[in-house]
Order: structure tokens, then sequence, then C-alpha cells
């Protein structure tokens, strides 16, 4: 029997795991009728915790997907006892939630029945999170104006300094770049620029519009 295909544990039907009753595989606790698991009574794959019936779970008694708490429905939470998703607090019925026993969405308060404002340039505004997720503003700033911190340079273009800092660039045909905030600030201007005056009224016509703040936070000089 080839070393892949060693049962290590009692009563298993699958192979590599140092646990018992197993119904998968490389699992090192008991129980499991899933792949990958390190704790006990799951039915899914690379559990770490106890009694999880989906996968990637780090907690225990979770139903859902990517959960690092516990006795969550939902998927990607880091909270417990959440049914929605992507929640970082507790009881939350809803998603994207920050807070605890949130019953909407987009919140980081508590006991919160519908989305709230947001604060904005440091002030609260009239928006929810879902507005700005919904405007014309953010696809602006976020197809035109903002870069991402990192920049991929081929090989052809890779200095001599470059290529001694990154030697796998022979077998990766360049390097990922990560930009300084200089860096960053001038592309961001340069692509301010480019913008047409009908978008930039928009984007100055956001609520409580700081141009301080703004130049602050993007290295962009809307009156430059």
């Amino acid at each position: 029997m080839s070393d892949n295909k060693v049962i290590k544990g009692k009563n298993c039907i699958g192979f590599c795991n140092t646990g018992n009753w197993n119904a998968g595989n490389r699992n090192a606790g008991n129980r499991n009728a899933g792949n990958r698991n390190a704790g006990d009574q799951n039915t899914g794959n690379w559990n770490t915790g106890d009694q999880n019936t989906g996968n990637w779970n780090a907690g225990y008694w979770n139903a859902g997907y990517c959960n690092t708490g516990d006795q969550n429905t939902g998927n990607w939470n880091v909270g417990d006892k959440n049914t929605g998703d992507w929640n970082t607090g507790d009881w939350n019925t809803g998603d994207w939630n920050t807070g605890d026993c949130n019953n909407s969405n987009y919140n980081n308060g508590c006991f919160n029945t519908k989305s709230t404002k947001i604060y904005m340039f440091n002030k609260l505004s009239n928006w929810t999170m879902i507005d700005w997720l919904d405007s014309g503003v953010r696809k602006i700033l976020l197809n035109n104006v903002l870069v991402h911190p990192t920049d991929w340079v081929e090989k052809s273009d890779m200095t001599d300094d470059e290529k001694r800092i990154y030697p796998d660039y022979s077998i990766t045909e360049g390097y990922l770049k990560i930009l300084s905030q200089e860096e960053i600030f001038y592309k961001q201007q340069k692509n301010w620029s480019c913008l047409n005056q009908r978008e930039k009224e928009i984007v100055m016509a956001l609520p409580n519009f700081d141009k301080v703040i703004f130049k602050e936070i993007t290295g962009i000089d809307v009156d430059k």
C-alpha cells in the first residue's frame, strides 16, 4: 500500500487520517465526513473548529462558509451567531455589519432595522452605505481616478537595480511593485486632470465635500 493510502486512525474509510471514524481524507480530528479537517464532527472541508457543516470555518457550529466565529449560518463572518454574511459583529441577520444585533445591512451600530446614515468628510451625511455603493461618483473614482497600491512591472521595463532586488524576475517575467504614497498621489492627480468638468462636479457634489480632506486622503488638489 502506498504512503498516500495509509489509514492511521481507527474505523476510517478515507486516507491519511490521524483521527478516528472519519469518512473523508487527511483529517486530524474525529468523526469528520469531509476532508482536511483539524476539528471534530465536521461535514464540510478545511475546518479547524468542531461541528461545522460548511467549509473553511475556524470556529464552531457553523453552517456557512469561511467563518472565523461560532454558530453562524451565513458566510465570511468573523463574529458569532450571525445569519447574514460578511459581519464582524454578533447576532446580525443582515450583511456587512460591524456592530451587533442588526436586522439590516451596512451598519456599524447595534439593534438597527434599517440602514443608517454614514459619515462623509468627518460629518454625518444624508447618505446610507447603499447610496454610496450605488452612486455614480463611486464609479468615477474607482474606475477613473483611484489607483491600485501595486503595479506589475514587465521584465523589459525593469531597471538593473530592480533586477538585482527581484532576482526571480526571469521566471515571473517581471515583478509586483509596491507604490509609494507619493507615486499613488501623483498618479491620482494625473487621473483627476483627465476627467471632464462634469465628472469633477459630480465628485465635488458629494455630501459634506471638503477639498482639504479630499486632498489629504487622495493627494488630489481639485484647484490645480
